[in-house]
């Protein structure tokens, strides 16, 4: 290495040590100091010494991986009904190194004669689990075992994943996206790559405030006496199960399993009473748990709080919208999907003849059929995966004079290959959704005025 080259070298590392002395010295604060720019929120941890570069020196050493792995962790009941469509996502890739598939299944027997001849998934043990309630416990198996397979690296990640979900682009365009660091071309990228944080998918307004008397804000009195929490106040925020965790998030969340076992009550989810929503613990615990809620004292409707370690940007304490970074596709048809690409993405899919959706009052669409065209929507769409894909879904369409045999067929051919496909077809539905959209309007128009006149 040159001699100018490695004064720069030095000068950066020098930089990037007194940036994180600068976001600790922000964490320990940021309680007592906010501002019209937002708020620095970041997880509770018992106290530690300060970072300096002899210890990250020694933390980054005990990751002994040269490459960010993602791991694969399924949530099934009794079988993996797609497990040939994601044998050809991981096809060109190798287990082990690029990635890693861990099952966990309610039904250990049943999976293990599902799968016993697809080497690719490993089952790990049963842990009792309860739909809605009961989740945690199993998704957070999933991790330990994950973390146990080998030593690791700072960019690994963890991805949540359903047995009704599918991947909708090709492997490596995920590995980009959650895995590869962007290198040092600049000295931000150098110092705090977005790699190496979370991803979740927080719901539209449903920030929920956690009572004093309530025994999560007792125990961080107990454990946290210098964290003041009763003069905060602090709100918990519902998000998709579905999420993506990093190194430090998933080996965090291992720590706090079996924490706030009554998070639910507290939070009177499901209760019915005024203000409060409904939903699953596995839509509370994680995020909820790393970050020990958000305190958001001070904050107006329109400030951004700013949450250390999670993609997607600053979020907002009351939004319309969807915020953080969502990479599973899922549609409720409700308020659930906010005005964003969801909504925009589902109405696509809603127009295509050949795609059929069945929806549950408080559930996602199921997606009992998927054309061509709705594949086309899902592959050209800012996602990565899509649900609820029922085991019992068809097919229906045709590439270059070919009908798909099935869905492997199809997304092998629409999804994972890089081999162009025109735009026909999306041009076709986006006008047909603006049809729809145009037609909607009219009638609600139509019935105003027929009712008042």
């Amino acid at each position: 290495m040159k001699p100018n080259e490695a004064l720069i070298w030095t000068l950066i590392v020098a930089l990037c040590v007194a940036d994180a002395a600068k976001v600790r010295h922000a964490d320990e604060v940021q309680g007592n100091h906010s501002n019209q720019s937002g708020l620095e929120a970041s997880a509770l941890t018992k106290e530690e010494p300060p970072v300096t570069a002899s210890t990250r020196q020694t933390n980054d050493t005990s990751l002994k991986s040269s490459a960010p792995m993602l791991n694969f962790l399924f949530m099934a009941y009794d079988r993996l009904p797609h497990k040939e469509v994601w044998e050809k996502f991981f096809q060109a890739n190798k287990s082990g190194s690029d990635f890693r598939v861990l099952v966990h299944c309610k039904n250990a027997t049943s999976c293990r004669e599902d799968l016993a001849n697809h080497s690719l998934f490993k089952l790990v043990e049963t842990v009792e689990t309860e739909y809605c309630f009961g989740l945690v416990s199993a998704m957070n198996e999933l991790l330990r075992e994950a973390l146990a397979e080998g030593p690791g690296h700072r960019n690994d990640k963890f991805v949540f994943i359903s047995d009704t979900t599918l991947p909708v682009k090709p492997f490596h365009l995920v590995q980009q996206q959650l895995a590869h660091d962007t290198g040092a071309d600049n000295m931000q990228n150098y110092c705090s790559s977005e790699r190496d944080r979370s991803h979740f998918c927080f719901f539209p307004g449903h920030w929920l405030e956690w009572p004093h008397s309530y025994g999560f804000l007792n125990f961080l009195s107990e454990f946290y006496p210098w964290h003041d929490v009763q003069s905060k106040q602090r709100m918990a925020a519902k998000h998709h199960q579905w999420m993506v965790l990093s190194r430090q998030h998933a080996e965090k969340a291992v720590q706090e399993d079996g924490m706030f076992p009554t998070l639910l009550k507290e939070l009177k989810v499901n209760s019915g009473l005024p203000g409060t929503v409904s939903g699953c613990n596995d839509e509370f615990w994680h995020f909820n748990a790393l970050y020990a809620g958000i305190n958001v004292t001070g904050v107006s409707d329109t400030s951004l709080v700013h949450l250390e370690g999670m993609a997607g940007g600053d979020i907002k304490y009351d939004s319309d919208h969807l915020q953080g970074q969502c990479d599973t596709f899922v549609y409720w048809q409700s308020k659930n999907d906010g005005d964003g690409k969801e909504k925009q993405l589902g109405s696509l899919l809603e127009v295509d003849a050949f795609t059929h959706l069945s929806h549950k009052a408080g559930h996602p669409c199921e997606f009992t059929s998927l054309g061509s065209r709705s594949i086309r929507a899902l592959r050209k769409s800012p996602f990565l995966f899509a649900r609820k894909v029922m085991p019992q879904c068809t097919v229906s369409g045709q590439h270059r004079g070919k009908q798909f045999r099935d869905l492997a067929d199809a997304f092998d051919t629409l999804v994972f290959s890089d081999e162009h496909l025109d735009d026909e077809d999306d041009s076709q539905l986006s006008l047909l959704a603006e049809q729809r959209a145009h037609d909607e309007e009219r009638w609600l128009a139509q019935s105003f005025f027929s009712t008042f006149w």
